[in-house]
């Protein structure tokens, strides 16, 4: 049982599978292409209940990934795997591998956006709004790194 309070269980990319530089195929290029467009739609609208409404429709439509868990067995960074099982149980983080990790990173985008809105609907005015237009921010920055990575035409605004 996870110490996190949101009923949602995140698929990560095994470190060593998560692509710095990919070409897509077609199909999946331009699935991912009108999703980050959808995407960035959505996190500019004034109401967090379209946002999250649009937001719960494209994690639908991405439902179909498969994949498969695995466990890390080593890492590049200082921390004993035990202590990264204990990180990935507190937030409820499902290390994976797929054949599409493309779109495996931007289910993680989706999935982070859709409790970050729904967390900020729960705490609502004792939020931060310069520290909420910062997180949306980087959120979008996101969005359009994976763009780049993966070569896909987003407009800029």
């Amino acid at each position: 049982m996870s110490d996190n309070e949101f009923d949602i269980k995140l698929e990560l990319l095994s470190p060593e599978d998560i692509p710095l530089e990919s070409q897509l195929g077609g199909e999946v290029k331009e699935q991912l292409t009108g999703i980050l467009i959808s995407f960035l739609k959505a996190l500019k609208k004034s109401s967090a209940d379209q946002a999250l409404s649009e937001i719960t429709n494209l994690l639908e439509y991405l439902d179909t990934i498969k994949t498969t868990s695995v466990k890390i067995n080593r890492t590049q960074a200082s921390l004993k795997n035990c202590e990264i099982e204990d990180y990935d149980r507190f937030f409820k983080i499902n290390r994976v591998q797929t054949s599409q990790p493309g779109i495996a990173l931007v289910k993680g985008l989706l999935l982070n956006t859709q409790t970050f809105i729904s967390l900020c609907q729960q705490c609502g005015a004792r939020l931060d709004s310069q520290q909420v237009e910062l997180q949306k921010q980087g959120l979008i920055a996101y969005a359009r790194l994976l763009a780049r990575n993966f070569n896909l035409d987003i407009p800029d605004k």
